[in-house]
């Protein structure tokens, strides 16, 4: 067996634990997985893979990558959570199998191994390989693009073979149909930005001048990228376009690309700073290394050092992302996550010089790190423990999985003041491993306990049947549409509410507590409470009203808000 072969054995084994354990133990809790899950059963009731509705209403914001793969897990495993989000976890270990080939490529075994434990034991990329959401998958064709180009020697300059420009761009088009134009776009840009930046003139903007921004943009074949990623990608955007009538096009096009980056969407604003910070907290654990890690790469790139060209093209990688989407007025923080193998890469690069030549970096700087990870551990148990005392009904042992990194950061402390550097950065990694795996593993269901949502509609589906009329004033939680197994009216008025209970003597009404108010005194007399739940991690309640002849047996629940 190869040294290469048992290091992606051994990247496999890891990246698996980390996605897959009790990867089906919680129910959809984000509102963004629920509602998708949502239009996957609706997709599967109407036997159409094409047109996404949810409730019965067209829904624009996304490509169908998501709705298919969820389609694929259950036509597999069956309906189920784990069956919806094993592609998604499965995307994110071959992901991070890419990530250390291109390092071990670009750099060394070493550097591309622990850019791989890296990219896979951060926070923000663990909750999107754990979630139906496009994030996962989107990551995993940019990030196969990318392996492409480099396993083909692209970094070295030189128009590309055909063949590599066409694989590249069909996984450029398979992101197209997973996010939209981003996927390639960005990709393409951070390519373009490599080429142009390690051009040998000494005068940064000759580097820029149109002559050499065409040179390199013909060098990337675009006659083959429209080809190839209009092959890939053309079929269903031109199967919604004429199904919907254009809706979903200029919806998805106007609204949801154009529209967000030049005006803050549903609120997701931020200043342009927001995506550093967030990638501070979304990459932690290794994100304690990163500040020192980037300082010696751009000290690596102007020194001309013999993995200038790797550090120049994972920064450009790095760049690209967390660039353009600061200038983006809609800011939320998946948006970089294409962003994170990059910054994986320069953690990996970082550390094999590091165990290579420890003498470059600074002690202070280094036990300042790890002594950053034991203080954020710490403050995880603490802030978690007054969460759950508040929000989760006193449940304060929620937050104890932040005891790993703060231990484990004391222990690989200890560790480097011996000059155990092996054994320190050993011990840190286990530490990221089990951090995550506890998180999302242990602590996750655990928190599940207290979303009351499902719970509630499950209940009412056992109890009624599920064929009464339902619907709900004002807003709707995409986790009771799902969980409740059919559609939701959507009622918008008191008197809309009066005409529902009136005209359906077996209806039920979904309300929230702080609600109920503008609408009590439009209810008939015979309607009452039938069953009440808190809100998941919000104050107030669910409420659900109909007459007591259909009436939902009352079912204890965590008391969950206060």
């Amino acid at each position: 067996m190869s040294p290469s072969f048992r290091d992606q054995l051994w990247i496999v084994a890891i990246a698996s634990c980390i996605f897959f354990v009790r990867l089906g133990a919680t129910t959809f809790w984000d509102e963004d997985e629920t509602l998708y899950a949502e239009i996957v059963r609706e997709m599967i009731d109407r036997q159409d893979w094409t047109v996404p509705l949810y409730n019965g209403r067209l829904v624009t914001d996304k490509p169908p990558m998501v709705y298919w793969l969820m389609i694929s897990g259950i036509r597999v495993f069956g309906e189920s959570e784990f069956a919806a989000r094993v592609g998604f976890a499965a995307l994110a270990v071959a992901t991070s199998l890419l990530t250390y080939q291109i390092g071990a490529k670009i750099y060394n075994r070493r550097a591309g191994i622990w850019a791989a434990v890296a990219v896979a034991s951060n926070v923000i990329f663990d909750v999107s390989a754990r979630a139906c959401t496009p994030d996962s998958p989107l990551v995993f064709f940019t990030v196969a693009a990318l392996w492409l180009y480099v396993r083909a020697g692209g970094l070295e300059g030189g128009k590309l073979a055909w063949s590599t420009a066409a694989a590249m761009y069909g996984c450029m088009g398979l992101g197209m149909v997973t996010k939209g134009p981003v996927a390639f776009v960005l990709p393409v840009g951070l390519l373009m930005l490599y080429h142009l930046g390690r051009a040998p003139s000494a005068i940064w903007w000759k580097r820029f001048s149109p002559q050499a921004v065409w040179h390199v943009g013909w060098s990337l074949r675009p006659i083959t990228a429209i080809v190839v990623i209009g092959a890939v990608a053309s079929p269903w955007f031109a199967a919604v376009g004429l199904r919907t009538d254009g809706q979903w096009l200029s919806s998805f096009f106007l609204e949801h690309n154009a529209k967000r980056f030049l005006q803050p969407n549903m609120g997701h604003a931020g200043p342009v700073f927001y995506h550093p910070l967030v990638v501070m907290i979304g990459f932690f654990p290794w994100s304690v290394f990163l500040p020192q890690a980037l300082v010696h790469l751009v000290r690596r790139i102007r020194s001309g050092d013999a993995s200038s060209k790797a550090d120049l093209f994972v920064a450009c990688w790095a760049a690209a992302y967390i660039v353009f989407f600061s200038f983006s007025k809609t800011k939320l923080p998946n948006y970089v996550l294409p962003a994170y193998p990059a910054l994986a890469l320069v953690i990996g690069s970082f550390v094999d010089r590091w165990l290579a030549r420890p003498s470059e970096v600074h002690r202070a700087w280094f036990r300042w790190a790890l002594g950053s990870s034991s203080a954020v551990g710490g403050a995880v148990v603490i802030a978690l423990g007054v969460a759950g005392v508040w929000l989760l009904d006193g449940d304060w042992g929620i937050g104890l999985f932040g005891l790993v990194p703060f231990f484990g950061g004391l222990v690989a402390w200890q560790l480097h003041r011996q000059e155990s550097n092996r054994a320190c950065l050993a011990v840190f990694g286990a530490s990221a491993v089990l951090f995550v795996v506890l998180g999302f593993g242990i602590a996750g269901p655990a928190v599940n306990r207290y979303h009351t949502a499902p719970q509630m509609m499950t209940h009412w589906r056992a109890s009624t049947g599920g064929s009464m009329p339902l619907a709900a004033y004002r807003d709707l939680d995409p986790s009771l549409v799902y969980y409740a197994r059919r559609d939701v009216a959507l009622l918008h008025e008191p008197s809309d509410v009066r005409a529902f209970l009136a005209d359906v003597s077996n209806g039920c009404l979904l309300i929230r507590s702080d609600k109920y108010a503008a609408i009590a005194a439009e209810l008939p007399d015979d309607v009452r409470v039938l069953e009440r739940r808190p809100r998941f991690l919000k104050k107030g309640e669910f409420l659900l009203l109909g007459r007591p002849t259909t009436s939902v047996a009352s079912a204890s629940a965590p008391s969950a808000v206060r």
